[in-house]
Parts: structure tokens; C-alpha cells; sequence
């Protein structure tokens, strides 16, 4: 279902298709396929409601500690592309508030410093958020990239990585 809702690994994007595929596991109360349900319903959704209704399912994950799903509130609440792309059609403000305190908590394991990088490079990052809120933010990835026994190296390298693009492209100020 991931493949049909992004159109990779060889196939068309078809997110009719993924739903269904999505449906059984759903029922069975599968997590990761509801956390991927959201996301389709985060790219097509049918209206402002439907926006809200999803809102509310991730930050219910993410407080479930589910990082798929505080990558995928992430994306909604600070991504100026998805903002561009979806947002906008439906008069969707985004909560710089929510976008702070679930960015902070998915900078809690080094995987999520990951998923944090591909929301920076891949998302224009920011665009939602004051250079205030950032500062956690920042104070985060610094104390990381100082530190590499917080989590290991890689994590480091990652979040000066992330530092350095969000100095570069002024995301959390000149």
C-alpha cells in the first residue's frame, strides 16, 4: 500500500487501490496501516473535516509513540510543500505549537533524527513555525551533534547535517 499511495518501487500511484489493500488490516487493528490510512487521507483528503478528523488520529498515534505517525503530523503541520500541494486547497491553518512539541519528541530516538532529516531536505521545513519554536528545536540537534554518546555517531552526523541546512536555508532565523 505504501508503494501505490507515493507511486514507487515500480508502480502507479493508487491510492483507491491502497485503501483497500489497507482495509482487512485495519480491521484487525494493525497500527502501521492505520498510521499509512492517515497518510493517504493526508494527500486526498475530501475536505477541511477530513483534514482535522486525520489531525486529530496522528497526534493520538504520536502520543502512542508511533514515529510514523509524528513523521506523517510533521509533514501536515510544518511542510510548506504538502502545505502548497494540500493545505491551501482546504483553508488548513497549520499549529506551529503541535509541529513543536511532536518535532521534539520524534528528536528522542536516533531513528527519528532520520525521519527529521527527510522532512528538512525533502519538505521546505519551517515555513509554519517562528524562529522561537525553532529554538528547542535547535537546542535539540545541538545538544545530539555535541554529544555523539546520546545516541551513536550516525545520529550526530545527522543532526549536524540538519543544523547545517536549517543555518543554510534560514529556517530558524538569519
Amino acid at each position: 500500500s505504501k508503494a501505490l499511495t507515493h507511486g514507487s518501487l515500480g508502480y502507479e500511484v493508487d491510492r483507491q487501490r491502497a485503501r483497500s489493500l489497507l482495509a482487512t488490516e485495519l480491521i484487525d487493528g494493525n497500527v502501521d496501516a492505520e498510521i499509512q490510512f492517515n497518510v493517504i487521507r493526508l494527500l486526498e483528503p475530501k475536505d477541511l473535516i477530513e483534514l482535522i478528523e486525520t489531525r486529530e488520529n496522528l497526534i493520538r498515534l504520536s502520543d502512542d509513540g508511533y514515529e510514523g505517525a509524528m513523521y506523517a503530523l510533521l509533514k501536515m503541520e510544518m511542510s510548506e510543500n504538502w502545505f502548497e500541494d494540500v493545505g491551501r486547497r482546504y483553508s488548513y491553518q497549520q499549529n506551529p505549537l503541535i509541529a513543536e512539541k511532536y518535532a521534539l519528541q520524534l528528536l528522542e530516538s536516533g531513528y527519528g533524527f532520520e525521519r527529521f532529516e527527510y522532512l528538512v531536505y525533502e519538505d521546505n521545513l519551517g515555513a509554519a513555525i517562528t524562529e522561537n519554536q525553532m529554538k528547542q528545536i535547535m537546542e535539540r540537534l545541538e545538544e545530539v551533534a555535541q554529544d555523539k554518546s546520546i545516541f551513536d555517531t550516525r545520529t550526530a552526523v545527522v543532526a549536524n547535517n540538519i543544523l547545517s541546512e536549517i543555518h543554510q536555508s534560514g529556517i530558524a532565523g538569519p
